[in-house]
């Protein structure tokens, strides 16, 4: 048999090439200098005649590609680097292509470059070279089964010409949404009731756009005029809990049954959805180490870019946008991190680091996304942190229990002024301590003071001492010996509740931080288990939950005025759940906020308001009047009525009782402004 030949542009490859030899033989990859290459996007376009230009940007992004950020890693030589020039070959095209020596140290860079970025606005976009593959074969568009819904007005009920506030209750399977009292004007009405509305609890958004209802196949949001359809289902067995982002961009939904289930390669536990279009974004699983460690949920940043948690001492940062972990990895830093709070209002992020080999244990501010230190302090003998940001962002509290210099157990408080930083400095720091128990603490929701509870453990009365930390750290006062062991400011500040919970029995001590006056001591309610301000902080509620208490007291809710007046109680024994809507941020500007807050303008309006609120309780007055004259009056023809039939009967005697004429006068007392 003769050789074939090979060379000749005439033989045929197909019939000499069977399958048996083909398999004998591994599989040629003809682009295998480009399965090495890294293509990066979302770079400048510069001119390619303007050398000087193009040389800047060479130099730029060599010096970023080459740059690893974990020392404990080398990073990978890139082979060549080119950027490829538009279709006119007048610019480059914004993209550059990376050869590294192999797949395995493209796939090492390709995981260190994700998320870097050339300035400001250019962030590395990175795909390897045969992933284009995928993006080149799309496939036709097909028309979704359900039609896309947009979620409408989400805040007509803010133009309620009261201002009156919303609040969710439940009991037994039924939940209520309703409209509050306003006292000497309209009594609570029902917005809408309906049963088996929720299997279990609900949930307001943290903007009171939606309420959340579940079912064992997942939740839904309902909210808008109409409450009888919902605006989104997310299906997701066995909802344990949800978690909104302060923007209510996401909701990450959390089930344990379904945690039991996942693996690493099929997680099931988190899921992460865009709210707008109620698509799910991105799966995430649970990672705990055994069914005795604790669980870990997420945190959100203040404006929805950031979601993170704790896991084995690193700290797992997903951008929300792009659903990818920040810089591709946990973020792992000097020792094991235990804790992390996110500013309620800056991209900053507060870390406590407990001592570790030797180390002692810090707390540290950084500042995101450069991952900048922006404040930083380090403590011996410290057992334990509490990380506690107020709502205005200007400070953060870090609570330290440690042991002192003279081997005594103490109390700290190292206070970070954020709203003092220095441009491109460092955050000062001031410390109070405490040689008691701390039992609770609280930031002014609006305002620059810190109330702490502070005494003997397992004590019945304890001390509150109020600072102000405007300028500088002030002691303000300290209320000896009071029936508390929970702290609630008023959603305006100023206005303080102290409450004696649980085993202190349900006493509340209403104070003004202010003017260091109290306004009512003493109020009652038995056997509370919550407590909350309504948004407008007028009114505040204290609970008792079916769900928690254990049939010692009375399940119901309460309402008082925030100077501690009784406005409305109701006891149900299948009470569980009184929730407040929440009111969306204000959009007025600054200046006009400020405007808001000075008394001489506010002035003006207070006039006219209480004119119009003395008109409307006139108005009620007579209602109620005009409504008990016609019972009466009702109840006066029926006994008329019945007199007469009675004296039709044959066995008819005269009865010594008369029906007295009664005349009704209504007066009013006292009038208190609200």
């Amino acid at each position: 048999m003769s050789r074939p030949d090979f060379e000749s542009p005439d033989f045929d490859w197909e019939g000499h090439l069977n399958d048996e030899i083909i398999q004998k033989f591994p599989p040629v990859d003809e682009n295998d200098e480009l399965s090495r290459v890294l293509i990066v996007a979302n770079l400048p376009k510069v001119e390619l005649e303007n050398t000087k230009l193009l040389g800047k940007l060479t130099n730029a992004f060599k010096k970023i590609i080459n740059k690893n950020p974990n020392d404990k890693v080398s990073m990978p030589e890139p082979v060549d680097v080119y950027f490829p020039p538009n279709d006119e070959g007048t610019h480059t095209r914004g993209i550059a292509c990376i050869e590294y020596e192999s797949i395995k140290a493209r796939d090492i860079a390709k995981r260190f470059l994700k998320g870097r970025k050339l300035g400001k606005k250019n962030i590395f976009d990175i795909t390897a070279f045969e992933e284009y593959e995928k993006y080149l074969d799309v496939q036709e568009y097909e028309e979704p089964d359900e039609e896309y819904q947009p979620l409408g007005v989400l805040v007509d009920w803010l133009l309620n010409e009261h201002g009156t506030s919303q609040f969710a209750l439940r009991y037994g399977v039924v939940t209520e949404v309703s409209w509050n009292l306003i006292p000497g004007i309209s009594p609570i009405t029902v917005e809408h009731q309906q049963p088996g509305w929720s299997e279990k609890y609900v949930q307001w958004s943290p903007k009171g756009n939606f309420l959340t209802c579940f079912r064992r196949e997942g939740c839904a949001l309902f909210g808008g005029k109409d409450w009888k359809k919902p605006l989104r289902k997310f299906k997701h067995e066995e909802i344990t809990y949800i978690t909104f982002s302060p923007k209510e961009k996401f909701l990450i939904t959390f089930s344990q049954s379904q945690a039991q289930k996942e693996t690493l390669q099929a997680p099931r536990a988190f899921i992460l959805w865009n709210i707008i279009t109620g698509q799910k974004l991105l799966t995430i699983p649970e990672m705990r180490k055994g069914p005795n460690s604790p669980h870990v949920g997420f945190k959100w940043s203040f404006n929805d870019r950031y979601f993170s948690r704790v896991l084995d001492g690193n700290i797992w940062i997903y951008e929300a946008d792009n659903l990818s972990l920040y810089r591709g990895r946990p973020l792992k830093l000097n020792s094991p991190c235990s804790d992390h709070a996110w500013s309620p209002t800056h991209n900053f992020l507060a870390v406590f680091i407990p001592q570790h080999k030797g180390r002692g244990a810090n707390v540290t501010v950084y500042k995101m996304p450069e991952l900048m230190i922006i404040g930083q302090k380090t403590w011996a003998n410290v057992e334990s942190c509490e990380l506690k940001w107020a709502p205005s962002g200007n400070f953060i509290s870090a609570k330290l229990e440690r042991m002192s210099n003279k081997k005594k157990k103490i109390t700290s408080f190292e206070i970070f002024r954020i709203k003092d930083r220095s441009r491109g400095g460092t955050i000062p720091a001031e410390t109070i301590i405490l040689e008691d128990k701390v039992i609770d603490f609280a930031w002014e929701k609006k305002g620059d003071r810190l109330a702490i509870i502070h005494g003997i453990e397992n004590d019945t009365r304890y001390d509150v001492s109020i600072y102000e930390l405007f300028d500088e750290l002030n002691h303000i006062i300290t209320l000896e010996r009071e029936q508390a062991n929970r702290l609630f400011w008023s959603p305006n500040g100023r206005f303080l509740l102290m409450a004696g919970m649980e085993n202190l029995g349900g006493v509340f001590h209403f104070y003004d931080a202010h003017d260091c006056e109290t306004l009512r001591d003493e109020v009652q309610h038995s056997g509370v288990t919550h407590v909350a301000w309504d948004p407008t902080g007028r009114y505040v509620s204290t609970v008792v939950s079916s769900w928690y208490s254990k049939g010692a007291f009375d399940p119901g809710f309460k309402l008082w005025t925030f100077y501690g007046k009784h406005l409305f109680q109701l006891e149900r024994s299948d009470f569980s759940q009184f929730d407040w809507r929440p009111f969306p941020d204000t959009i007025l500007p600054k200046e006009e906020k400020e405007r808001l807050d000075d008394r001489a303008f506010f002035g003006n309006f207070q006039a006219k308001y209480r004119r119009e609120e003395k008109l409307k309780k006139e108005e009620r007055a007579n209602e109620l009047q005009q409504i008990r004259e016609n019972k009466a009056e009702e109840f006066n023809n029926y006994m008329l009525a019945m007199k007469e039939e009675y004296q039709s009967l044959p066995y008819y005697f005269e009865s010594p009782v008369e029906i007295i004429e009664q005349e009704q006068f209504v007066e009013i007392i006292e009038e208190v402004e609200l």
